[in-house]
């Protein structure tokens, strides 16, 4: 991507200024003070950030630039770890097998080029990222298996809640015991009939509830089960590793400092990665509020990440009632009409046939909600990817801009909070379009087994409708393909001059981003997409009754 080609020029040319400033902070998050004196040094260098790196590309080869190793990136990266050893790979922790900590210096120290200076720097800037490259599979290990582990206990507790609910809701059938009392005056002399069919029918409700809600239960934890193909922040997670991972050899300079404490922070934390990138802003930066303020933006919107296992609880809630409400209903009429004399053979028949339907409409439900489920995963995938990656080429160019005299904040905001958004438009339109897709596909199998309503009935849906979630889920990757060469036009011209033009390169990333995704989604059909899953009909209305034909007056 041609963005970070130029952002890795942009990390050059501001290299000195950079590496200067990391000097001046301590290299640990808990620090809280800043040593004075050399404050100075980092205002002068960052007045002057092109001189440095010329005189470094002076020192370096051909080879070096052939490797696509940036030799002033090296240099700050070397010259940091040469002087007071803040940024020497061996005080970089990493995990075990055991998931504990143990210091770099004690996994193949040698092969780091600890001696990073003169000759050496080269290889001590490949040995650093080789290094971060060989823990990044680690940490990710560690962290999916937490997260993983957070989501089943969090998924377990759901279970056993709505377990619980709908096992005491069961048992409000045994209310129909009560029938007799209330019925009593208006059929006179029944109270055998009604005591007999009240007790027929609670205790048939309350089998019949019991049989609802294991259905309910059984698609909720195939939903559960599931739920982690789809979750937003394991995809998160796996992206923003991977992009460091990919950047290592243009992250030496602030690696330690800003890498490996996020890397910690990710196994010590729940919070995504993006916010501890963030928050760790603060140990190679002065200036940290405006990425505080997207830390605490980002967290306030996180709930988002959990629309999907809150979505389907509450459809399974609704397809319990929905599912059990004529069931229920027939019950609760079999007293009165035993005591008017009406015929009521099969009616209790009738109701575990219902709920037999209602278990095939639910297992037609689970294989839709299977192929739906790994197909909007792999379109989660492709989507998240490319926007974290996006994410991490602005945070990395913003903390760069911090450094520059008269950076502002309101680019760093915008800059961040743009690309954060255009991350949830990735994720909403496949989340949303995945849950209205198979809302409607229950309902149509509902009305196959329910009420025999042919398949047949649906080519709309079943033509109409797919072709509409596919592309819906397609698009921010065929989105993506299109945007990011103008992106990267801009981002070229951006960090064409000596000093970059921040803003440009800033903030029209973010904004082509956004609106361009919204703007073309639109012009693409994909809100109307959105419409046909939305407002399809599995049944057609109910025709009107013909009104009897009037009598002919008599002659």
């Amino acid at each position: 991507m041609i963005f970070r080609n130029k952002l890795a020029r942009a990390m050059a040319v501001l290299g000195v200024a950079l590496g200067a400033t990391v000097l001046t902070l301590p290299a640990h998050a808990n620090d809280e003070e800043h040593p004075a004196a050399a404050a100075p040094e980092a205002d002068k260098a960052a007045e002057h950030p092109a001189k440095e790196p010329d005189k470094a590309a002076e020192h370096k080869d051909g080879e070096a630039k052939k490797d696509g190793h940036d030799p002033a990136t090296a240099g700050s990266g070397s010259a940091a770890a040469a002087g007071s050893g803040s940024v020497d790979p061996a005080t970089i922790d990493v995990p075990d097998d055991d998931g504990e900590l143990s210091k770099a210096d004690e996994l193949e120290g040698n092969k780091l080029g600890l001696g990073c200076h003169g000759d050496a720097e080269e290889g001590c800037t490949k040995a650093y990222a080789e290094f971060i490259k060989k823990i990044i599979p680690k940490v990710k290990e560690k962290a999916l298996e937490k997260l993983e582990a957070k989501i089943d206990e969090k998924q377990a507790k759901k279970m056993e809640t709505l377990s619980w609910v709908l096992f005491f809701f069961s048992f409000s059938g045994l209310l129909l015991f009560l029938m007799p009392a209330f019925l009593a005056k208006k059929y006179p002399g029944k109270g055998g009939v009604l005591f007999k069919f009240s007790a027929i029918a609670a205790i048939s409700t309350v089998v019949v509830l019991e049989l609802f809600a294991g259905v309910v239960i059984l698609l909720k934890a195939v939903q559960g089960a599931l739920g982690k193909f789809t979750n937003p922040q394991l995809k998160i997670v796996v992206a923003a590793l991977d992009g460091i991972e990919e950047e290592a050899e243009h992250l030496v300079t602030m690696g330690p400092q800003l890498i490996q404490p996020t890397l910690d922070h990710v196994l010590t934390s729940d919070d995504p990665v993006p916010v501890a990138l963030l928050e760790n802003v603060k140990n190679v930066a002065k200036d940290v509020e405006p990425f505080i303020a997207v830390a605490k933006w980002f967290k306030g919107i996180s709930w988002v990440f959990e629309y999907v296992p809150i979505l389907m609880t509450t459809i399974a809630v609704f397809l319990f009632v929905v599912g059990a409400r004529p069931i229920i209903k027939e019950l609760i009429l079999l007293p009165q009409k035993a005591a008017a004399g009406e015929d009521t053979a099969g009616v209790i028949r009738e109701a575990f046939r219902k709920v037999g339907r209602e278990f095939l409409a639910a297992l037609m439900l689970i294989l839709g909600l299977i192929v739906v489920t790994l197909f909007a995963s792999e379109m989660l995938a492709l989507a998240i990817k490319p926007a974290v990656k996006s994410f991490l080429d602005y945070f990395f160019a913003t903390v760069i801009y911090v450094q520059h005299p008269g950076a502002q904040s309101s680019h760093i905001f915008g800059s961040l909070v743009g690309i954060i958004i255009f991350l949830g438009l990735n994720m909403g339109v496949i989340i949303v379009s995945s849950s209205a897709y198979l809302g409607k596909f229950h309902k149509i199998f509902q009305a196959k087994f329910q009420r025999q309503v042919p398949l047949a009935n649906h080519k709309q849906f079943w033509l109409w409708g797919t072709l509409s979630l596919i592309w819906v889920q397609i698009f921010p990757f065929v989105f993506m393909l299109g945007a990011e060469p103008l992106v990267d036009h801009l981002a070229e011209k951006a960090y064409a001059k000596e000093q970059p033009n921040w803003t440009l390169a800033l903030l029209s990333g973010p904004v082509i981003f956004v609106l361009g995704f919204v703007v073309l989604f639109w012009a693409f059909r994909g809100f109307k997409c959105f419409a046909f899953m939305f407002k399809y009909k599995p049944e057609p209305p109910t025709p009107p009754a013909e009104a009897p034909p009037a009598a002919t007056p008599a002659e």
